[in-house]
C-alpha cells in the first residue's frame, strides 16, 4: 500500500522523489502486485524512485555475526542488481538500536560508500558532527550521516522547525543537508498534505534551496568537501539497551540457526569436492532469506509482539532443521 501511494504521488507531482529500501519488501511487491512492480521499475528508470539499504531488511546491527551482515548485502544487493539494475551504494539502517564498531569494514567491503542512521540520538551519543567518517579498527571508513530529529514526521502541521533543525545540524564546512519526512513508522510514506506543505515552505524560504531529493544525491553533493570531516572510531551506542537482555529463546534460536546454516554450507562444499554431490544452492539461499528476514531489528531486538516473536522462533527452527 505504501508503494502504491508513492506511485500515485509521483504521477501527481513531477518534482517529488521517493526513497525505499529492503529487498524483502520488493520481493513481496514483485510476487503479489505485478502492476505496482512495473510502475516501480518505470520510476527507477526515470530517476525518481531511489533504492537504499541494499540489504534483505533493516537488521539489528549488533547481534548478528559478521557473516550474516555480509549475506544481508550479498542477497540484498544481488537482488536489486538482478531485478532492477541498481547498484545500491547507500546502507540505510535508520531504526536499528545501535551499530557495532566493526560495521564500516563490512559495509565498505560489501560495496557501500555511505551509511545513514538515526539511533543513538544526540542525547545518547555525542558525536563531533552530523556527518562524519565512521572508521573500523582495520582502517576502513564510510561516510556516515545521523538524521537530525527523526526520519518520520507523522501529521506535523508546521515543517518550518523540522527543516530548521536539519539546517542547524549542518556542519559549517558543508552547504547541503538532508531533512527526512513522511508518516512513518510502520509504513505510510509521505502524504499529499506533507508534499504541499513542503512546496509552500520552499516558496516562502528564499534563503535556502529546499527540494525533493534522495540520500545518494546528497552524499554525491558533499563528497568534494567531505575530506575534512571528522573521523569517528567507535561504536554507535546506546539506544534501547533493554532489548539486548530480553527474549532469550529467540536470540538463542537465532544464533543456533546462524551456526547450523554456516555448517551446512561447509559440509555441502566438502560433499561437492569429495563426493561430486551438487550443492543445493537454491535451498541454502532460501534458508538465508528466512534467517536474514528474522534479523529485522524489532524482531531480533525483542521488541515485537508475542505472535510475531512466536512466528520468528518457528521460522528459525525450520532453518535449523532444514540445515
Amino acid at each position: 500500500a505504501t508503494c502504491r501511494a508513492a506511485i500515485d504521488l509521483l504521477k501527481e507531482y513531477p518534482d517529488f522523489q521517493f526513497t525505499q529500501g529492503e529487498a524483502h519488501i520488493y520481493r513481496w511487491v514483485e510476487a503479489e502486485d505485478p502492476e505496482t512492480w512495473a510502475e516501480i521499475q518505470r520510476f527507477i528508470a526515470e530517476g525518481r524512485w531511489h533504492v537504499v539499504n541494499g540489504m534483505v531488511i533493516q537488521p539489528d546491527m549488533n547481534l548478528p555475526q559478521g557473516e550474516s551482515f555480509v549475506r544481508q548485502a550479498l542477497l540484498g544487493k544481488g537482488y536489486f542488481w538482478e531485478k532492477l539494475g541498481v547498484d545500491v551504494r547507500v546502507a540505510y539502517c535508520v531504526d536499528s538500536f545501535g551499530h557495532a564498531g566493526t560495521l564500516p569494514q563490512i559495509l565498505h567491503k560489501c560495496g557501500f560508500d555511505y551509511y545513514v542512521f538515526m539511533r543513538p540520538g544526540p542525547h545518547e551519543k555525542d558525536l563531533p558532527s552530523q556527518v562524519f567518517w565512521w572508521q573500523s579498527p582495520d582502517g576502513s571508513r564510510i561516510l556516515t550521516y545521523r538524521i537530525p530529529g527523526s526520519y518520520e514526521t507523522g501529521r506535523l502541521a508546521d515543517y518550518g522547525p523540522h527543516v530548521g533543525q536539519a539546517l542547524a545540524a549542518m556542519p559549517h564546512q558543508l552547504g547541503e543537508t538532508m531533512c527526512f519526512f513522511g508518516v512513518g513508522d510502520h509504513g505510510g510514506g509521505p502524504t499529499r498534505e506533507q508534499i504541499e506543505q513542503l512546496r509552500m515552505l520552499a516558496r516562502q524560504r528564499e534563503d535556502i534551496d529546499l527540494r525533493f531529493s534522495h540520500p545518494e544525491a546528497y552524499f554525491n553533493a558533499i563528497a568534494p568537501q567531505a575530506f575534512n570531516l571528522p573521523v569517528v572510531q567507535d561504536e554507535l551506542q546506546y539506544h534501547a539497551v533493554g532489548c539486548y537482555s530480553v527474549n532469550s529463546p529467540l536470540k538463542r534460536m537465532h544464533r543456533q540457526a546462524e551456526g547450523a546454516l554456516l555448517l551446512a554450507e561447509r559440509l555441502a562444499c566438502l560433499a561437492a569436492l569429495w563426493a561430486d554431490k551438487p550443492i543445493p544452492l537454491a535451498e541454502l539461499n532460501q534458508m538465508w532469506w528466512t534467517l536474514l528476514f528474522n534479523q529485522f531489528h524489532d524482531t531480533l531486538g525483542g521488541s515485537c509482539i508475542k505472535p510475531a516473536n512466536d512466528e520468528a522462533i518457528m521460522a528459525l527452527g525450520q532453518v535449523i532443521l532444514g540445515a
